[in-house]
């Protein structure tokens, strides 16, 4: 089967070309990037060329900790000592474990589609007269004293992102594309169509991987025989069919022409991270 994807891909290049050829007259629409091999033995530790674009759990982590030091700052000029934040529960899932759906065929036997209910943020404990200066919908005083625009939130996030402007949505948004141009792909469909195949041979009707994660049926905390069943079968048949690691790699290939195509933003966003991850060093004395 997997012979079968690769036949696949190289039929997709020569279509492609075939039809730029017949439409000469009109503007073609670009041609699919030839994917490079990406390796999705472990998706718990899989990135994508995007992901060095975003800050890590790390960094975050830092991010939000100078920002909730220069908060409580912001409250004990007011007069509330909000203490300390509650530790973060720890991230156990990667970055793009489930980018492609279900994978694990151990996690499909025992839970099927039920996802693991994510760990809440930790949020301090404001007292409710804090809480207008906290989020600045309130009055523009207290007590004689100017609350900061935005409220102590605004101002704390000033503080970390001095200095620092740039798009913030660029990097999700191009993520974004990148993700539909490589579902819209001839390699990821002929992809899809002997996934397809294959769960059919197994009992299923599905016409792509979204639709057994996404079923009505499956979307309770208990996963009944028949979502076991499916989802035992979707993993062995992206397997068979070597499904991720087509999936992975075409939308790796597309993802690094976005960054070839936005290489002075995306250069920015990068320096803009750096600026913030200084600004928070300085906000809680760890430079």
């Amino acid at each position: 089967m997997r012979s079968l994807v690769r036949l696949s891909l190289c039929a997709g290049v020569v279509l492609v070309v075939a039809g730029c050829a017949a439409t000469a007259q009109s503007a073609p629409p670009p041609a699919e990037p030839a994917p490079a091999r990406v390796d999705t033995t472990d998706l718990k530790r899989f990135a994508l060329p995007l992901d060095t674009y975003t800050p890590s759990r790390a960094e975050n982590a830092a991010i939000g900790k100078a920002r909730f030091a220069a908060f409580k700052e912001c409250l004990l000029g007011f007069g509330f000592d909000i203490g300390a934040l509650p530790e973060s529960p720890p991230e156990t899932a990667g970055v793009n474990e489930f980018r492609y759906g279900l994978t694990d065929e151990v996690k499909a036997r025992a839970t099927g589609y039920t996802a693991a209910p994510q760990p809440k943020p930790p949020q301090p404990d404001i007292p409710p007269e804090a809480r207008p200066i906290a989020s600045g919908k309130g009055e523009r005083t207290y007590k004689g004293k100017p609350v900061p625009e935005g409220g102590c939130q605004g101002e704390a996030g000033r503080k970390v992102a001095e200095g620092a402007a740039h798009d913030e949505r660029l990097v999700l948004r191009l993520g974004d594309e990148a993700g539909k141009q490589a579902e819209a792909d001839s390699r990821v469909k002929a992809a899809f169509q002997a996934w397809s195949a294959c769960m059919t041979r197994a009992g299923f009707d599905y016409a792509d991987p979204w639709k057994p994660n996404d079923n009505p049926e499956f979307q309770g905390q208990d996963a009944g025989q028949r979502e076991i069943a499916t989802a035992t079968a979707d993993v062995r048949c992206k397997r068979e069919v070597d499904l991720v690691g087509v999936w992975a790699s075409v939308e790796a290939a597309y993802q690094e022409r976005k960054i070839a195509e936005n290489a002075e933003a995306l250069k920015n966003v990068k320096g803009a991270v750096q600026t913030m991850l200084g600004n928070a060093a300085r906000i809680t004395d760890t430079k």
